[in-house]
Parts: C-alpha cells; sequence; structure tokens
C-alpha cells in the first residue's frame, strides 16, 4: 500500500520567532507538537490527470486536517498561520510524492499572476 506521511508544526511556520523568543537551551522542538496524516494512493493511477487531481484533493484534505487549530475556532489572527501551515504541507507532500502531473497541477494552483510580455530586440 502506497501512503504518503504529511508531517507538519505551526512550530515550522513561525520556528524564527518562536526560536528568536526561547532561552538557549530550549529548542523549537520542545515547545510544539506536530501533527501528521497518512494518505494512500495505491488505488490512483499518478500517470493520469484524473490520479494526480484525486491525490491533490487528499493532500489537501489532509493539510486542512493537519493544520486546523485544536480547539476548531479560527480566530482571524491566526488566518495567515493557518494558511501558511496548509500551502506548506500540501508543498512538502507534492515534493515528498514527486511525481509530474501532480506537480504540475500544484504549480498551476500556486502560481501567481501571470505578466504577458514580448522581448523586442535591440537596435
Amino acid at each position: 500500500m502506497t501512503t504518503l506521511n504529511v508531517r507538519l508544526s505551526f512550530a515550522l511556520l513561525s520556528a524564527l520567532a518562536a526560536i528568536a523568543s526561547a532561552s538557549p537551551r530550549a529548542s523549537a522542538a520542545d515547545q510544539y507538537i506536530t501533527h501528521s496524516v497518512k494518505v494512500s494512493f495505491a488505488d490512483l493511477n499518478l500517470d493520469t490527470s484524473q490520479g494526480a487531481a484525486a491525490l491533490y484533493e487528499r493532500i489537501q484534505s489532509a493539510a486542512r486536517k493537519v493544520c486546523s487549530p485544536e480547539s476548531g475556532e479560527r480566530p482571524i489572527e491566526r488566518y495567515r498561520d493557518w494558511r501558511a501551515c496548509r500551502e506548506a504541507a500540501v508543498g512538502n507532500a507534492v515534493a515528498k510524492v514527486n511525481r509530474p502531473l501532480l506537480s504540475a497541477l500544484h504549480s498551476s494552483k500556486t502560481a501567481g499572476p501571470q505578466v504577458a510580455s514580448t522581448l523586442q530586440p535591440r537596435r
């Protein structure tokens, strides 16, 4: 059975702030809990766009579970952290699977606005 273990922690997203404010003896790992969810894709053909899309949805769903606050609350102050956690979890999972169609799908979903331009030869 093929599975992907998506591991992410809120600590990874705010590690710089935590390390800066922590005592020299404390490590960031001591202060945070890492959550993970196994995502199975043994039933999918990742060489098809349908299989890649199905796995991408499973990865996104797992990231939402992993990154959701423990209490179920989503205060607006934490929204950026929550969103960054989800984006990092999905990106890490896609990289770990390392399949062309899945990577292309992820790139198409995360690419910023494209600006069309042409290059003119110098005269």
